[in-house]
């Protein structure tokens, strides 16, 4: 128990703005964003399992496939904050999914923003 004038003061960690964008039809659309808490990341993991539930594979910036459990770590690591979904009817990792993942994503060296081009979930 703590004494005298002395408050204990507790702080929440700040959340990580984590977005989902999926292959659709041959472009890249905001499918989810959530804000994670970085000490309890469950909340990416549960949406993660969703998408797989419908055959909606997770991959890295990098086109690495990912699970569930992968997926926080994997979309801070860059500082891209971000987590590719292709459908499993629509994987086909080639020079044209490489490249729109480049136009979708800036580099570090680019202070562009990455738009929104549409609907949330």
């Amino acid at each position: 128990m703590l004494q005298g004038s002395t408050a204990l003061v507790q702080q929440t960690p700040d959340t990580i703005h984590i977005t989902f964008y999926v292959w659709e039809r041959g472009v890249w659309r905001t499918s989810h964003t959530l804000d994670v808490d970085p000490y309890d990341p469950s909340e990416i993991e549960r949406v993660a399992v969703k998408y797989m539930r419908k055959r909606i594979r997770l991959f890295d910036t990098e086109l690495n496939i990912l699970t569930p459990q992968d997926c926080f770590e994997a979309a801070i690591i860059d500082g891209r904050n971000t987590i590719l979904l292709i459908p499993e009817t629509e994987i086909e990792i080639g020079p044209e999914l490489e490249a729109s993942v480049a136009k979708l994503l800036p580099t570090e060296d680019s202070s562009e923003e990455i738009s929104d081009r549409s609907h949330k979930m």
